[in-house]
C-alpha cells in the first residue's frame, strides 16, 4: 500500500483522477482512497517510534500528493481529504 502511495505522489498527474486504474469496487485496495484509509489503520496499529517514522514519510507523500491535485470542500468534517481530492 505504501508503495501504491508513493507511485501514486510521484507518477503521472493522470494517476490524481480518482476514475483512473478503479475497478469501483472501494474495498479492492486500487481506489486511492482506501489504500490511503488502510494506511491510518497500520499507522495505528504500529508501535509509537514505527508510527511516527511511517507518519513523516506519508506526511511527505501527502504533502506532494496535495500540491499536484485539487481539494473539494469537505463533505463532513469526518471525512478525510483522500476522499475529497481530484484532478
Amino acid at each position: 500500500m505504501f508503495r501504491y502511495w508513493a507511485a501514486l505522489a510521484h507518477g503521472p498527474f493522470a494517476h490524481l483522477t480518482r476514475d483512473v486504474d478503479t475497478c469501483g469496487i472501494p474495498e479492492c485496495g486500487c481506489d486511492p482512497g482506501y489504500t490511503r484509509d488502510h494506511l491510518e489503520q497500520v499507522l495505528r496499529a504500529l508501535p509509537t517510534k514505527s508510527a511516527r517514522e511511517l507518519r513523516a514519510l506519508l506526511d511527505e507523500l501527502d504533502a506532494v500528493i496535495l500540491r499536484r491535485a485539487r481539494v473539494l470542500p469537505y463533505s463532513s468534517p469526518d471525512v478525510p481529504w483522500w476522499w475529497e481530492w481530484w484532478f
